[in-house]
């Protein structure tokens, strides 16, 4: 599978776009000048990718060491890593919680999901993180077994995977929020209370030392503090229409200064939209954003072959929406 992702990844290869183009080549351009600064103004809107930009630049930049400058290869490699990976912590998890028999079918369960080898090339913040949630739970039931030293480092271990994870793809953090659920449960309040403090203090100490290089050596707290997007921003936009995105929501959130006071015209319209819907136009709109379907068994692979294709192949026929296959593709993924 891990092959086969990496030769499919790169036979469809394309020119990434948007977020994804922000992270693929503001990692490339930091390998070759030591800077992002054409990619600034996006980071500074949208500092939550920064992290996954800071991902592939590491790798980027081991990869220009040996002399190699096709990045693009080297994300999918990475890419794939995360995905094999995935496979088999899974089944790991299945042999631990169950047995070789139940171990094996998930295997067999990968092996048959065709749209796991297409996975490889879609690289993006979803298959950056996508190992770290299940190594996260695989650590966590060795710890059930373990004592003294090596529970401590299985410990440390979880902190560093849950820290690395959500830097990537901040949901990554409901896997520990589901195993603290499990320990409460269980009463197990010494454990969680180690957790807890392994997890909070090992994710503190990546984020300050993160944030401290990235303001000091690129980008400038108090731009940063007048470009982010605001939280409540999302909030205001998902009441609008069906709840999904739209840029005339960005114009307005970017019309106003930090200064004027923008979270307070933010929240304002916020309450304005819930006040025109009304109770009924509130609960219709939470019914039509509760069935909303953001993608299909494909996982979304598409998005990303679809963003300026460079090669013209007949497995664009089956992966891309208009392709003649792509109908037969998405149903059986489904």
């Amino acid at each position: 599978m891990f092959i086969i992702e990496i030769v499919l990844g790169i036979a469809l290869r394309y020119d990434p776009l948007w977020d994804v183009g922000a992270i693929h080549k503001g990692a490339i351009e930091w390998v070759e000048t030591g800077t992002f600064e054409n990619y600034y103004e996006y980071f500074y809107r949208f500092p939550n990718n920064l992290a996954a930009m800071a991902f592939l630049h590491l790798f980027f930049k081991i990869a220009s060491i040996f002399g190699i400058k096709d990045y693009f290869a080297v994300s999918v490699v990475i890419n794939s890593i995360m995905v094999s990976c995935t496979t088999v912590i899974v089944s790991l998890i299945c042999k631990k919680i169950a047995d070789v028999k139940h171990a094996v079918f998930a295997l067999v369960l990968f092996g048959f999901s065709v749209q796991f080898y297409f996975l490889g090339g879609a690289v993006y913040t979803d298959m950056l993180s996508v190992m770290f949630p299940v190594l996260f739970f695989y650590l966590y039931l060795n710890s059930k077994e373990q004592s003294g030293k090596r529970k401590i480092i299985t410990y440390i271990l979880m902190g560093l995977t849950i820290t690395i994870g959500s830097l990537n793809k901040f949901t990554v953090i409901i896997i520990a929020i589901a195993v603290g659920i499990d320990l409460l449960i269980n009463r197990k309040f010494k454990e969680f209370t180690k957790i807890l403090v392994s997890v909070v203090s090992i994710m503190m100490i990546f984020n300050v030392t993160f944030n401290l290089y990235m303001y000091s050596s690129h980008l400038d707290r108090q731009t940063a503090k007048g470009e982010n997007t605001p939280y409540n921003h999302w909030v205001m936009m998902g009441l609008k229409g069906d709840g999904v995105y739209n840029p005339e929501d960005y114009e307005f959130t970017r019309k106003y200064d930090y200064d004027e006071n923008r979270n307070s015209k933010i929240n304002k319209e916020i309450f304005d939209r819930i006040k025109k819907l009304g109770f009924c136009g509130v609960f219709d709109l939470a019914m039509t954003k509760s069935t909303a379907d953001f993608g299909n068994g494909t996982y979304g692979a598409e998005d990303f072959y679809n963003c300026n294709p460079q090669t013209d192949t007949k497995l664009h026929d089956w992966i891309l929406p208009e392709g003649k296959n792509y109908k037969k593709y998405a149903t059986y993924a489904t």
